[in-house]
């Protein structure tokens, strides 16, 4: 194994060419039809481009909610240059791209460039950061947006602190999970403040950052569409999932069926504010009344979040839809042949092939880290270089566990253990032992 890991180190400037190489031709010549948020996003961006405007256009007003405005306006101006999913894919290789050297240069700052080289290639073996050029999500600009916002707090000047609230403000614009970001660099700079370091200035200026993407955002989307927005607005819809009788951890839409306390007679009629005062209030009474059910469901949530981990299979094996609970479901069901139906057998060996791959080496990272923090027992975790990583995950996932639980949420923070796996890794490529108390 030490042998095989030096070889691949030894030639990663040859892997970073076939790993983008495979990408375009996969966006070029093996792209699924867009499905679920994929497709949603994309419809939303060519209504804005049918009305001829930025999102959230007039339209909007009736949706059930305002989503990644920040990032769909992105989707709005790639389509502008070719109107075709095909230009999401080349974009998203070259998100993947940038998102690899920032993820590269935040670890050498953490690190030295040994290990820095360790993360790369496990970055690059981590099949998601593949399979996420074929879809239309969030993830991978926001991902740039966090470790942008992170280099910038490590520079540690007065500048760059402004930039780093300036990126993690607009990470919210993306995903809501940016406030964890957001209290992460606020914590860690108030504990600086009250040691007696000299970080006031820092505050402020993190601050004004934060202050200004957030002013200057809204303030268009006022003049604009007629409200002050800045994030998503389907927290409400989201906690309604996570807090109904019917809540299983996992995403569950049978809270708005008929009879159901999330059900909107006419949802047409209703703007997206109205619909969600609607369901926040429904939640929050739900909760009120059944608050050890609502806890109960938290291990679920984590659960569904980190043991399954192919949330991009289905589009890297065009088998759309079948996710490792599915399939495991219909097996037992004694569907098994009903699985692959209508489909080439060489896709269900693709498929078979690309999961088992992904949950061994997915798993692989996961026992090293898991291993790594027991041997530690938790100290890097209390180490004022990593504090803003952990602060984030740490309040990100708490955001999380509110809603409800799914694979691809912990795409952020995956990027962030798989950084601090390279460290033993590293580690046991220099002759070491894979786990040491060594921080």
């Amino acid at each position: 194994m030490n042998k095989i890991l030096n070889y691949l180190l030894e030639n990663i400037s040859k892997i970073i060419v076939i790993y983008f190489v495979g990408q375009v031709l996969l966006v070029l010549f093996w792209q699924p039809p867009f499905t679920s948020d994929s497709l949603y996003y994309y419809r939303l961006a060519q209504d804005c481009l049918k009305y001829h405007c930025f999102y959230p256009a007039k339209v909007h007003l009736y949706e059930d909610y305002i989503s990644a405005p920040l990032y769909v306006n992105i989707i709005i101006i790639a389509l502008l240059f070719c109107n075709s999913i095909k230009i999401i894919g080349i974009l998203n290789v070259l998100l993947n791209a940038l998102q690899m050297y920032l993820f590269f240069n935040l670890s050498k700052k953490l690190f030295d460039r040994k290990i820095s080289l360790v993360s790369l290639l496990l970055y690059m073996f981590y099949l998601n950061t593949v399979g996420m050029v074929l879809l239309n999500l969030t993830e991978l600009f926001f991902e740039i947006l966090i470790l942008t916002a992170l280099i910038f707090f490590y520079k540690n000047s007065i500048n760059s602190f402004f930039l780093s609230g300036l990126f993690a403000a607009a990470s919210i614009a993306v995903r809501p999970m940016g406030w964890g970001l957001v209290l992460a660099f606020l914590i860690v700079l108030i504990i600086k403040i009250m040691k007696k370091e000299k970080m006031l200035k820092a505050f402020f200026a993190i601050t004004l950052g934060i202050s200004i993407f957030i002013l200057a955002y809204g303030t268009i989307t006022k003049i604009s569409f007629g409200a002050f927005i800045f994030s998503s607005s389907n927290g409400p819809l989201n906690l309604l999932i996570g807090a109904n009788d019917d809540a299983t951890g996992a995403f569950n839409a049978k809270v708005f069926d008929r009879g159901k306390i999330g059900y909107i007679e006419n949802p047409a009629a209703m703007t997206y504010i109205e619909k969600g005062k609607y369901w926040e209030e429904k939640g929050e009474s739900w909760i009120l009344k059944h608050p050890l059910k609502w806890l109960s469901l938290i291990p679920r949530k984590i659960f569904f979040m980190f043991i399954l981990d192919d949330f991009t299979i289905p589009s890297l094996s065009h088998i759309n839809g079948m996710y490792l609970p599915k399939f495991v479901k219909m097996i037992l069901q004694g569907k098994l042949l009903q699985i692959f139906a209508g489909k080439p057998f060489y896709l269900a060996i693709i498929y078979f092939i690309i999961l088992i791959l992904n949950y061994i080496y997915y798993f692989y990272i996961m026992l090293i880290f898991l291993f790594s923090l027991i041997k530690k027992k938790g100290s890097w975790i209390f180490n004022n270089k990593f504090s803003p990583i952990i602060l984030f995950i740490l309040l990100g996932l708490s955001i999380t566990i509110i809603a409800f639980g799914d694979a691809r949420f912990k795409y952020p923070y995956m990027l962030f253990i798989i950084l601090f796996v390279s460290q033993p890794v590293s580690r046991y490529l220099a002759g070491s032992k894979l786990f040491t108390n060594k921080t």
